[in-house]
């Protein structure tokens, strides 16, 4: 799917998503007078045993570690986004 940064312009606030070989880092964005801000962020390390090559090994630890992150990022606002870009 292609992306076109313009597209942010369309949420309010949402979360970026970046799954890597390594680490989950997640970062609670807002958009504001067309300005992007960052609000919050965190990240996780995974299991080595997680990825293997690049790819998905295990499938449940890493949507274990997205959910970790995704909370450790949002435990201190209000709302949270509904909208992820991943």
């Amino acid at each position: 799917m292609s992306f076109k940064i313009s597209t942010i312009f369309e949420y309010d606030s949402f979360i970026a998503l970046d799954i890597g070989a390594f680490k989950i880092k997640a970062l609670v964005c807002k958009v504001e007078n067309g300005e992007l801000k960052i609000i919050s962020q965190a990240s996780t390390r995974q299991s080595r045993k997680d990825m293997l090559q690049g790819e998905v090994s295990d499938l449940r630890s890493v949507s274990d570690a997205v959910a970790k992150t995704i909370y450790k990022a949002t435990e201190s606002l209000e709302n949270c986004p509904n909208d992820v870009i991943v």
